[in-house]
């Protein structure tokens, strides 16, 4: 509790330097002498005569143990850093110097004059320099232009593409997703006793990637009150891990170990506090992940920050904490930003990410250099920029990033003016001007919620809208949901091209593999158009063959359009192409011949974006033989 070991010295000095000022306010007291004034002279008369001696000792003893509680409290309970005001010992100077004021001007009876000198004294020391000391290192011009060069942005040119997403790693299944299947995984364990000992919170699951695969992981907290409040010792067992990529695979747990610390723990089994205790407390202890390594041992990832401007304003990360807790006894571990094992992916966490996106946006353009008060009382934003909702994205080069699309700080604009994409590992950040003339998530969410198909689905919601670079395309993919009393459960996934944002256009599917093949035959529809597809999905040459198998995938209830599957003689890949590409491809049979071409990407199924039937465009008639596939 309060009393324990740690930050004695510390408390002791404050309630020596309490006792101190009250002593020093003893001494400078000067009783009042009875005057002309009657009402004060019978008051006078009345109470007991002052006893200097006696009020010094009980003062002092009242103000240093009223200190000394108060700092212990404070210390324990709010854990403040040690940076700004004083040195960065605000707190021990506050709980040293108004308690012991308090006292003493309750004790000696001070006129009002005394009284009021006192409380403006403490107003300026307490209220006044700090705000002073935080205008001086937060507020104008060159303040401004250091929190915008604060993150390490590269500007891209204006023809380059954000980093490619793996498709077989997108998010299937959001984190409300997670929730209700994690609770299943809990209730359904052999174990009938921890459903009743332990729970899941809800809003504890992090998103990560364990030996190349996406899960929702989240730890098992103590569910009785005694546990929870730190009585005997208690230690969970493990977590639960839920497939990020698969909605169709059951939640797990993970048990056999021996965790004792949590995000949200009381007394000794709070994770920030059990650092604090060890020395981190010059910094701020942000943005704990509850991380699994690749061999599925448990840790917790705290992100360490500092105030460069003064120690009072500004946030930079300078170290990674990372506490192994699979045994009872924790182990802490740091590395210098950067440095951290290649395991963690969530180092730069996303508040941080958000507000160095927010002032870059805001005060690194041209005006707001020259116009910096305009900017900031809002009289004029010119060129300024905000970040939109953002979420994580895995690339094909298996590395975590931040996506956010930025628009002008006008409320009323949903158009987005460029992309910068965040390292979650480092402090480095892209920005991509030519990614631009589309809509934001907000407005996505609408168009996906009123696409045809959708009204198959009873009580929907559309989840985790993020920005993905799918075969060389800007795309929006959204999870369709059904609440639960418990989360949600997952219905389908949508994918819609970031320039197509027409109801209409919404790719909807039971699974991924069907939503790309669908959504690759969309954009070899998209290629013959004005506005094509990217340079980075090109187009083959012509292919020349004959079918081997060609086969229906029916459509469903959420995607009509059927899609046809079909082997080349000689050719082990997969091509599909639907009858906006080739009216007549119901006709087609193993047999025929056919010259196509498909979009050059990669993935199990390629789309073609052109396609003819030899025989069947010839009125029946044989034709010559055609090549053999080229590959």
């Amino acid at each position: 509790m309060i009393f324990d070991s740690n930050f004695w010295p510390l408390a002791l000095l404050v309630a020596l330097v309490s006792a101190g000022i009250f002593a020093a306010f003893n001494l400078f007291f000067k009783e009042a002498k009875p005057s002309d004034d009657d009402r004060y002279s019978y008051r006078y008369n009345e109470r007991k005569p002052y006893n200097r001696k006696r009020t010094l000792m009980l003062g002092c003893i009242a103000s240093a143990v009223a200190s000394l509680l108060l700092v212990r409290l404070v210390l324990y309970y709010f854990m403040p850093d040690f940076q700004g005001s004083y040195f960065g010992y605000y707190w021990p100077l506050f709980a040293a110097v108004v308690p012991s004021s308090v006292l003493a001007l309750f004790m000696h009876e001070w006129r009002g004059k005394s009284i009021a000198l006192s409380i403006l004294a403490l107003v300026t020391l307490f209220i006044v320099v700090p705000t002073v000391q935080y205008t001086y290192n937060a507020w104008g011009p060159s303040n401004a232009q250091r929190f915008a060069a604060q993150p390490k942005i590269l500007i891209a040119a204006a023809d380059e593409e954000m980093p490619p997403t793996d498709p077989n790693r997108m998010v299937r299944v959001t984190k409300k997703n997670a929730a209700f299947k994690g609770q299943t995984a809990l209730t359904s364990s052999p174990d009938a006793n921890l459903g009743s000992k332990y729970k899941i919170d809800a809003d504890a699951y992090d998103l990560q990637s364990i030996g190349g695969h996406r899960y929702w992981v989240a730890p098992l907290e103590f569910a009785n009150f005694a546990d929870s409040m730190n009585f005997g010792e208690p230690v969970s067992p493990g977590y639960v891990v839920v497939d990020a990529q698969d909605p169709n695979k059951d939640a797990f747990l993970k048990l056999g170990y021996s965790m004792t610390l949590f995000e949200e723990g009381n007394f000794g089994l709070n994770l920030n506090r059990h650092l604090y205790k060890l020395g981190y407390t010059d910094g701020l202890l942000v943005d704990a992940k509850f991380e699994a390594d690749d061999s599925w041992k448990p840790h917790w990832v705290v992100t360490y920050i500092k105030r460069p401007f003064g120690g009072i304003a500004g946030r930079e990360i300078t170290k990674v904490i990372v506490v192994d807790v699979s045994e009872r006894t924790p182990k802490v571990v740091e590395y210098k930003f950067g440095e951290q094992p290649h395991w963690i992916e969530r180092a730069n966490p996303e508040g941080l990410i958000k507000e160095y996106a927010e002032n870059w946006g805001m005060y690194s353009g041209d005006f707001a250099k020259n116009n910096y008060w305009s900017v900031f009382f809002g009289v004029r934003k010119d060129g300024t920029l905000k970040p939109s909702e953002f979420d994580l994205n895995y690339t094909t080069t298996e590395h975590s990033v931040w996506v956010m699309p930025m628009t002008s700080t006008r409320d009323s604009d949903h158009s987005v003016a460029g992309v910068l994409v965040a390292d979650t590992t480092k402090n480095e950040m892209i920005y991509y001007p030519g990614l631009r003339g589309f809509n934001v998530g907000a407005t996505v969410v609408d168009t996906m919620s009123h696409a045809p198909g959708t009204g198959q689905f009873k009580n929907f919601s559309v989840e985790s809208v993020q920005l993905y670079s799918i075969y060389g395309e800007l795309t929006w993919v959204g999870i369709y949901t059904s609440p639960q009393s418990v989360g949600s459960s997952y219905l389908a996934v949508g994918l819609l091209h970031a320039h197509g944002q027409n109801s209409a256009d919404v790719v909807i599917a039971p699974d991924m593999q069907r939503a790309l093949a669908l959504y690759s035959n969309q954009l070899a529809k998209r290629g013959k158009e004005k506005d094509g597809i990217t340079r980075e999905a090109h187009e083959s040459k012509e292919v020349a063959g004959k079918i081997f198998r060609i086969s229906v995938l029916p459509g469903n209830a959420q995607q009509q359009q059927a899609v046809y599957a079909f082997l080349i003689e000689g050719d082990k890949r997969i091509f599909t192409l639907t009858r906006d590409t080739y009216a007549k491809v119901p006709f087609v049979q193993p047999g025929d011949h056919v010259r196509f071409s498909y979009l050059d990407i990669q993935g199990p199924e390629l789309a073609v974006t052109s396609f003819t039937a030899v025989e069947i465009e010839a009125d029946g008639k044989a034709s010559e033989s055609a090549e053999p596939a080229r590959k």
